[in-house]
């Protein structure tokens, strides 16, 4: 009898320990995607800070996809007017299979914009 408790013991805590184990692995997943999306999204605001990629009154926006880490991430970056008519805002989203994962947005100076 003692046998048999000691093995719904050890049966219970194997379990839970199983458990604990498969949800750490997917936090740590959840955890690398998000910091590989922020640092790709940081990235192309930077591009487009740079003016590496155009963004101008008429071309507002630009979809690509790009490969980091074995895996292929959809990107949209969109340039909008804000309230003030030198100012521009510029926002990207990060996204794979069709789910937003990253959203960044800046601002930008343009001088000659009325």
């Amino acid at each position: 009898m003692e046998v048999l408790v000691a093995l719904v013991i050890i049966s219970i805590s194997l379990t839970a320990i199983i458990k604990n184990t498969s949800q750490n692995i997917r936090n740590t997943q959840y955890l690398q995607t998000k910091i590989v999306t922020e640092l790709l999204a940081q990235s192309i605001l930077n591009e487009a800070l740079t003016h590496l990629i155009t963004l101008t009154p008429q071309v507002r926006n630009q979809e690509k996809d790009i490969v980091a880490f074995n895996r292929t991430y959809h990107y949209l970056v969109d340039l909008t007017d804000s309230e003030n008519v030198h100012i521009k805002k510029i926002h990207v989203q990060i996204s794979q299979n069709e789910k937003p994962l990253t959203q960044l947005t800046t601002y930008q100076y343009f001088p000659h914009e009325k």
